[in-house]
C-alpha cells in the first residue's frame, strides 16, 4: 500500500511518499472470548461494586450513632451463649463473656456444629501442614481452637458443650429435614448421624427434633437467666437456625407448668454476617460497632455493652486461638475487636382480640443486594397479621407477604410456618405461584396438603391459614424463587396467638 503524508518542521513542509506493508492484525478466537468474557464481568461486576458501596458508606454513618446501654449482668445471673460454629462466641459475645467471668457469673458455651464443612479451613490447614485433611479432623482441630479461645476468656472445657450437626447443614434440618425418618446427610463428612465422641448426644441423628431436644437439654441443665445466640437476620443460614432453634425451645420451656424458671430467661442476640459490614472494614480497635443501616428499621432493638480494657485484651487474645479462621479472612475477623460488642433484642407480636391494627411479624431488610434492584418483586419487605373483626372470621388466620414492588408472575414465594406445640413441632409451607395467570396459594406440610383462600393487595397477598392448622405460637419466615434460584430471603418472626383470641 502506497501512502501519502506531510509533516511539518520548523516551519517547512515536506512531501514525502512512504511504502508502508499492510500487516492484517489476527485476533485469535481464544482472545476474542477472553475480551468477551472480560467485559461481561466488568458489565456483571460494576454495578454490584457500586450498590456495595453505597451500602458500606451508609453503615459508616450508622457507625457514628449512638445506641441504648445493654443491660448489666447481674451477680445473681446465669449466662449462655449459643454458637453456630467455633468462633462465634468470640467475636460475638467474647467480651461480655470475659466480663461474666471475672465477676465470678457462672457461663456455660454451646456449639451447634464444630466447622466441620469449612473449605476454607481445609484450604488452609492443609497448606500448612501439607497433608490432606478430612473434615472429621478438621472438627477436631477446631473443638481444640475453641477450647483454647474459651480459656482465654476464662471458660474452662468443662463447661463447654459441643453438639455436632452438620456445618451448612442446620438450616435443612429446620425447614426440611425436622424427623428421624428423613435425616440429612452431610455433603462433607457424609454422616446422617453425629460421628464425634464427645457431643452431647452420642451419635445424635441429623433432624431438627433432635437439635432441639438437644437445645432444650443444654438450656434445662444449665438453667440460665440471660441466653445469647445470633441474629436471625444474618445472612449465614447456620446462624439464623441458631436463633431459631433457641428461641423455638425457650418458648416450649417458658409455656410449660414444670420449668416456670424458664419464664425469667432474656434472650439476646448478635450479628455476625451482613453484606459489606462491619464498617468501618479491618481492625479499628477504638471504633464502634454498630448495626447494618439496613437493619435499622426492621424493628429489633439494638443496644451495646462497651468494653473495659481487660475484656478486651481476652477478646483478642481468644481471638488469635482461631488461626484456620485467620489464615483466610483476618481483617475481616479483627473487625469485631471494638471497643464494644452489639446485642439486639428480636421482637414478638401477640394477636388478641384488641388488635386493630395489622402488625408486622418479620420486618426485611430492603434493596439489599444487587437481584433486589434488577427485580424489586422479589425483594421481600414483611410478613404481616391482618386483624379480624368479626366472629366468622376467627376461624383463620390472614397472614400479609409485602414486597417491594407488585408481585411477577415469573416468580413464586413462599411462607414457612413452624407450628411450636408443648412438645413437638409442626414444619409447613405456604406456596404461592401463578397458574395460567391466576395466583394460587396452599398449604403443604409432610401428611397434608390443602388449597388456601388468597387476595391480592398492593405490592403483595393476604392468606387466609386455617385456625385450626395453628398452635398457639408460630415461627415465620419468607422467600422469594425465579425457578430454583432463591432471590430473598427475609429473618424469621414469632407470632403468639392468645388462647382466648378466637
Amino acid at each position: 500500500m502506497r501512502t501519502a503524508f506531510s509533516f511539518h518542521l520548523r516551519k517547512k513542509t515536506y512531501q514525502s511518499v512512504v511504502e508502508i506493508k499492510s500487516t492484517p492484525v489476527i485476533v485469535r478466537p481464544r482472545r476474542k472470548k477472553a475480551l468477551f468474557a472480560g467485559g461481561a464481568l466488568a458489565c456483571v461486576l460494576t454495578p454490584f461494586l457500586v450498590l456495595q458501596l453505597v451500602l458500606y458508606r451508609a453503615n459508616l454513618a450508622t457507625a457514628r450513632e449512638s445506641f441504648a446501654k445493654a443491660p448489666t449482668l447481674r451477680a445473681t445471673d446465669r449466662l449462655l451463649v449459643l454458637a453456630p460454629h467455633c468462633d462465634d462466641e468470640t467475636l460475638g459475645a467474647g467480651g461480655t463473656i470475659a466480663e461474666a467471668r471475672r465477676r465470678g457469673i457462672p457461663v456455660r458455651l454451646v456449639f451447634l456444629t464444630n466447622g466441620d464443612g469449612s473449605r476454607s479451613t481445609q484450604i488452609a490447614v492443609d497448606a500448612r501442614e501439607l497433608r490432606n485433611n478430612s473434615f472429621q479432623e478438621l472438627a477436631k482441630l477446631r473443638q481444640n481452637e475453641a477450647v483454647k479461645a474459651a480459656n482465654a476468656l476464662g471458660v474452662s472445657e468443662k463447661e463447654i458443650v459441643f453438639l455436632g450437626y452438620p456445618d451448612g447443614g442446620t438450616k435443612e434440618l429446620w425447614l426440611r429435614h425436622w424427623t428421624r425418618d428423613n435425616l440429612y446427610r452431610s455433603p462433607y463428612t457424609k454422616a446422617d448421624h453425629a460421628p464425634y465422641a464427645n457431643t452431647r448426644t452420642r451419635k445424635a441423628p441429623y433432624c431438627g427434633a433432635q437439635v432441639l431436644r438437644d437445645v432444650k437439654g443444654v438450656i434445662t441443665d444449665f438453667r440460665p437467666t440471660v441466653v445469647i445466640t445470633t441474629h436471625p437476620a444474618d445472612t449465614h443460614p447456620d446462624h439464623q437456625a441458631a436463633y431459631e432453634f433457641v428461641r423455638t425451645a425457650m418458648e416450649q420451656l417458658q409455656g410449660d407448668k414444670t420449668s416456670r424458671w424458664a419464664v425469667e430467661i432474656h434472650l439476646f442476640t448478635f450479628l455476625i454476617h451482613h453484606g459489606v459490614w462491619p464498617a468501618p472494614y479491618g481492625y479499628h480497635p477504638q471504633a464502634a460497632l454498630a448495626p447494618p443501616a439496613v437493619l435499622m428499621k426492621t424493628g429489633s432493638i439494638w443496644m451495646q455493652e462497651e468494653l473495659d480494657s481487660a475484656s478486651r485484651k481476652a477478646k483478642k487474645s481468644a481471638l488469635e486461638c482461631y488461626p484456620s479462621q485467620l489464615a483466610f479472612t483476618p481483617r475481616y475477623l479483627r473487625s469485631f475487636l471494638r471497643r464494644n460488642e452489639l446485642f439486639a433484642i428480636v421482637p414478638v407480636q401477640n394477636r388478641t382480640k384488641k388488635n386493630e391494627n395489622a402488625q408486622s411479624i418479620v420486618q426485611d431488610a430492603s434493596r439489599d443486594t444487587l437481584w433486589h434492584s434488577l427485580m424489586p418483586s422479589a425483594d421481600l419487605q414483611s410478613v404481616a397479621l391482618v386483624p379480624q373483626r368479626d366472629s366468622a372470621s376467627n376461624k383463620t388466620i390472614t397472614l400479609r407477604l409485602q414486597a417491594m414492588r407488585s408481585p411477577s408472575q415469573q416468580l413464586h414465594y413462599r411462607l414457612w410456618l413452624h407450628d411450636i406445640g408443648a412438645t413437638n413441632v409442626e414444619v409447613a409451607r405456604v406456596e404461592i405461584l401463578a397458574q395460567k395467570g391466576v395466583w394460587k396459594a396452599s398449604l403443604r406440610s409432610d401428611t397434608k396438603s390443602q388449597d388456601l383462600a388468597l387476595h391480592s393487595t398492593t405490592n403483595g397477598f393476604a392468606i387466609d391459614v386455617p385456625r385450626a392448622e395453628l398452635n398457639n405460637v408460630v415461627l415465620l419466615s419468607a422467600e422469594s424463587f425465579l425457578r430454583n434460584k432463591r432471590l430473598d430471603a427475609t429473618g424469621t418472626g414469632i407470632l403468639r396467638i392468645a388462647a382466648n383470641s378466637n
